[in-house]
């Protein structure tokens, strides 16, 4: 991962500390930092971990579901990687 969207999703990421959320949330995070393409990433998520695009006020930006409450969404730029990492409470 190359940068986070917020300063909780960090903190999650350094301290490995999910006691707010589903357990799998560090398996999905990562997933997404050893993922070298998006075709990749499908392939290395753990299962419910739904790669999806959103809608709305986040029109196009990929996400992977934690739950039915809760998503990882970033922004993925080609050769690079995954930027503004985030746990979201996401409702279309």
């Amino acid at each position: 991962m190359r940068s986070f969207g917020n300063r909780e999703t960090e903190d999650i990421w350094k301290s490995r500390d999910v006691r707010s959320y589903p357990k799998k949330t560090l398996d999905i995070l990562y997933a997404l930092a050893q993922a070298r393409n998006m075709s990749h990433l499908r392939q290395l998520t753990p299962p419910g971990a739904k790669l999806e695009v959103l809608h709305g006020d986040r029109e196009g930006q990929p996400s992977l579901r934690i739950n039915g409450q809760w998503r990882i969404c970033f922004e993925w730029v080609s050769g690079e990687g995954a930027y503004n990492v985030e746990i979201t409470d996401y409702h279309p």
